[in-house]
């Protein structure tokens, strides 16, 4: 078997098993009763998801950041830190979007229908920012899922409707509290990205970076103006989720949105 004929294997493997992991979590309420088999098919999805990402990512000696292999990334990060949150917490709310998404983004990295750019050289420094950028992008995206299932609780919760999704959830106030230790270890990661570029890059205000450097610190802004806002003036409910939500969409257009318009619409 060819090496692409065992990584297009690994791929509809790893989709096979974040499908059912999606359907499972979202379908069952007591899908965390019977935790051992689900993590360990967690576990395998993700070493192999990972596996893909390394094989399309690390080429010719250099670093492929695509459209695709960056989203593979941030969805590989995402579904790792679910998965080992998932180890000490019950966080099926989580698991069923995050694995679904996941499933999705490998079916794209499989079908790979965007050109693809040439791989480009990368010293330790450039990539220890783009590692911690990444790393703060892809807790950020966590706490984006999980404000939308806070959300959907907290609707169901006031119009006094029983689901099956308040059966698995956590406690609101559970919830609650999660969603902000995963905005804060997100801002440290993106404050840590940012520094990292002003330390590598030789300027992060470059033409062909500008919108990405001013889109990052509007995003950073709006979490930290979220996590003050908790400290100071007990801040929650739909104003935490809008906010939250409104500063992943900001940082998604810092990351995506370049390689969008050159890779996908422009073709350079």
């Amino acid at each position: 078997m060819s090496h692409m004929d065992i990584n297009s294997l690994f791929a509809i493997v790893s989709i096979i098993i974040y499908a059912f992991l999606a359907v499972r979590h979202w379908g069952d309420a007591n899908a965390k009763s019977s935790g051992g088999r689900d993590h360990a098919l967690a576990l395998m999805a993700i070493s192999l998801h990972w596996w893909i990402n390394i094989q399309a990512t690390i080429v010719d000696g250099g670093y492929l950041l695509s459209f695709t292999n960056t989203g593979g990334i941030v969805a590989a990060f995402v579904a790792s830190m679910v998965y080992t949150a998932s180890l000490r917490h019950p966080i099926n709310s989580l698991a069923s979007p995050t694995y679904a998404i996941a499933a999705l983004i490998v079916l794209v990295i499989l079908i790979n229908p965007f050109p693809t750019p040439q791989a480009g050289l990368m010293q330790g420094g450039l990539l220890s920012h783009v590692v911690l950028s990444l790393l703060g992008y892809a807790t950020l995206t966590m706490a984006a899922i999980h404000s939308l299932a806070l959300a959907m609780q907290e609707q169901r919760l006031k119009a006094r409707q029983t689901s099956r999704l308040l059966r698995f959830l956590p406690p609101l106030q559970t919830m609650e509290k999660l969603l902000f230790q995963i905005i804060w270890a997100g801002e440290i990661l993106l404050t840590t990205g940012i520094l990292s570029g002003v330390i590598f890059l030789e300027d992060i205000f470059a033409q062909h970076l500008v919108h990405k450097t001013v889109l990052s610190l509007v995003a950073w802004s709006i979490f930290a103006a979220l996590l003050w806002g908790r400290h100071v003036l007990g801040w929650r409910g739909n104003t935490a989720v809008k906010l939250t939500l409104t500063g992943f969409v900001v940082l998604m257009l810092a990351f995506f949105g370049s390689k969008l318009v050159m890779e996908v619409i422009l073709q350079r």
